[in-house]
């Protein structure tokens, strides 16, 4: 194991990795009988990995380690943000139409997060083609993109919505004698 993961921690002394294993006492899995290979379930690598990663005796990762279940989440959350900036059209026609949550959430969701794009480049995936067949996605419909953020800036100063702080007049009642 130590062998096969050394090139993500080519520095990191026999010691550290003894110890960092001590820490966890992640269940074993030893096969063969000439050679025996040591290996952990993914749960227990994935923390191995987390607390080698930590060390002092390491400069900063390069390049960080994404899950599968990390890429999933990703593209998850970039097709959400990909629906929330066709919702933008929605509330460009009706801005009033819609509560000021919903609103919020759709303008949170096309806003975009460098996050998502980072595990989709890990990946070898990106957000302009995700989902779209052959042809990627114009630049003003990409999440988070300077188009798609002056919409969303409009919409927030938009009659009736965020920002809007017009209130209805309301009766006073005569002071009794």
């Amino acid at each position: 194991m130590q062998q096969e993961l050394s090139a993500y921690f080519p520095t990191l002394p026999w010691l550290r990795w003894a110890k960092a294993l001590d820490a966890l006492q992640p269940p074993l899995w030893v096969e063969g009988e000439d050679e025996p290979q040591v290996t952990l379930d993914q749960l227990a690598l994935q923390q191995l990995l987390q607390r080698l990663a930590c060390t002092e005796e390491l400069a900063p990762l390069e390049m960080t380690i994404h899950t599968a279940a990390s890429g999933l989440m990703a593209r998850r959350l970039a097709k959400y943000a990909c629906w929330a900036v066709l919702a933008l059209a929605e509330l460009e026609q009706q801005p009033a139409a819609y509560g000021g949550r919903v609103r919020e959430l759709i303008f949170r969701l096309a806003s975009g997060h460098p996050t998502e794009e980072d595990v989709l480049a890990a990946f070898g995936e990106n957000i302009a083609t995700l989902n779209s067949g052959a042809e990627p996605r114009p630049v003003e419909l990409l999440p988070g993109s300077p188009a798609v953020m002056d919409r969303i800036c409009r919409l927030r100063g938009a009659p009736g919505g965020p920002g809007s702080f017009a209130r209805t007049p309301t009766p006073t009642q005569p002071a009794r004698p």
